[in-house]
């Protein structure tokens, strides 16, 4: 499977609103892994996004070292897409505006543990490289980004 196919099952994965394993770097450089709501803008191709608020430690991780990973699976487990890459921590309100319109539904719990929407921050990772594993077939595919080839939000 080439990267393009990969990352496309990756955004059917997300479509559903289903949580997915977010994981950055933390204290002393071991991974902090937690579910997070992700999104993918149509406009933006290779791009993975998510919301954290001020103060969040995942925001602080991300700062610190851009390196991530997002793991996607289906509920059935028959696929399990994996996606690395290099997040930021973007402070655009009306930016930050389109990526909450495309999450929003799904944050129940993210409100719950933030009632301050002026302190919304969006979460973009480029991806770099995707891999995809199908269980139950004992296959995997993994594939690089290709180079400056991906749209980028500006």
């Amino acid at each position: 499977m080439e990267y393009s196919q990969i990352l496309e099952r990756a955004i059917a994965l997300i479509g559903g609103g289903s949580p997915a394993l977010f994981s950055t770097l933390g204290e002393g450089g071991y991974p902090h892994t937690r579910w997070m709501v992700p999104a993918a803008l149509p406009r933006l191709k290779g791009m993975i996004y998510a919301v954290t608020a001020r103060g969040f430690p995942k925001a602080a991780e991300v700062e610190a070292d851009p390196r991530a990973q997002w793991v996607f699976q289906a509920a059935d487990f028959s696929e399990v897409t994996t996606l690395k890459g290099r997040a930021r921590i973007v402070d655009d309100p009306s930016f930050s505006a389109e990526v909450l319109k495309a999450i929003g539904p799904h944050l129940t719990a993210f409100w719950r543990l933030n009632r301050d929407a002026s302190a919304l921050r969006v979460i973009e990772t480029e991806v770099e490289s995707a891999s995809i594993l199908f269980p139950l077939r004992a296959e995997r595919y993994s594939a690089n980004a290709p180079q400056n080839a991906e749209a980028r939000r500006e």
